[in-house]
């Protein structure tokens, strides 16, 4: 199976990307029910495609309270935030977080040998304190990683393969720490939202980096810990950052291409889930 099976005329092969096994799909039908059971999510609009992807993301003996609790978790952020799960909305949010986080995000991309989806980052370019006033402002930032993840996640294979990141951190300060933010993001979003990391890098990390990965790691379950890699440099890049590679042919025009190849993934994970049901027997 392939996360973006593709025919011989290059077109997207729906098939291949969305199959589940009989274990998978029994995992999925169980958490459908119990999050249709359970009163808080009565009026949920939790869909089969976000069924599936908590049974690929959960651990293998994650009770089916406690996806229920995330679900619910995950529910009141969208609430609170007023997040309507719309691909126009996404692409604009995602539109807005660039702009606000200038040469923050600097591509999205699928990878084929991996057969999963991309992020690279520039930490230093994140400074909250002076991006991060307003609550319009919260919600961009919120909004748009909530959007950007499921632009990772667009067909079961990438759900199953695990999302990646390649984060620039020379030059990072403490400007990028900001301790109320890191809890409303944690404590609203990263605790509901079904997640997989396939892997993480971050690119020349300074000690203020490594501080912050070690206390952010008691948030994560132990068996995530080596998914995070620290101070590593990319071979050929040694002295050089990564933005050079993809500031091009400048910073301008690669934010919209993020932000396009963004909204090409969302459309794709949305004309998934449109077309996805999970059968009963």
């Amino acid at each position: 199976m392939a996360a973006r099976a593709e025919n011989n005329d290059g077109t997207y092969d729906y098939s291949e990307s969305m199959k589940l096994s009989p274990e998978e799909k029994a995992r999925a039908i169980g958490i459908r029910a119990a999050i249709r059971e359970d009163g808080r999510l009565k009026d949920s609009k939790i869909s089969d495609f976000l069924c599936v992807q908590y049974a690929l993301t959960a651990k293998p003996e994650e009770c089916l309270e406690r996806i229920c609790d995330k679900a619910f978790l995950l529910q009141s952020f969208r609430k609170e935030y007023k997040i309507c799960g719309s691909v126009e909305e996404g692409i604009e949010l995602v539109n807005q977080y660039s702009l606000q986080h200038p040469g923050n995000w600097l591509a999205t991309e699928y990878i084929p040998f991996q057969k999963n989806y991309l992020v690279v980052q520039d930490l230093a370019t994140f400074l909250p304190s002076e991006q991060v006033k307003t609550d319009e402002h919260k919600r961009i930032f919120l909004g748009a990683v909530y959007y950007q993840w499921n632009s990772q996640f667009p067909d079961f294979q990438a759900i199953r393969e695990g999302f990646s990141q390649l984060i620039e951190c020379e030059g990072t300060n403490c400007s990028f720490l900001d301790p109320e933010l890191t809890e409303i993001a944690f404590e609203h979003f990263f605790k509901g939202y079904p997640l997989k990391p396939r892997e993480v890098v971050f690119l020349n990390a300074p000690g203020i980096v490594n501080v912050w990965c070690g206390l952010w790691k008691r948030f994560l379950p132990t068996h995530e810990h080596n998914k995070y890699h620290l101070g590593l440099q990319l071979e050929g890049m040694e002295g050089r950052r990564i933005d050079v590679l993809y500031k091009c042919p400048n910073e301008e025009e690669a934010r919209q291409r993020m932000v396009r190849n963004t909204g090409r993934f969302l459309r794709l994970r949305h004309r998934n889930e449109e077309r996805f049901h999970l059968a009963s027997s």
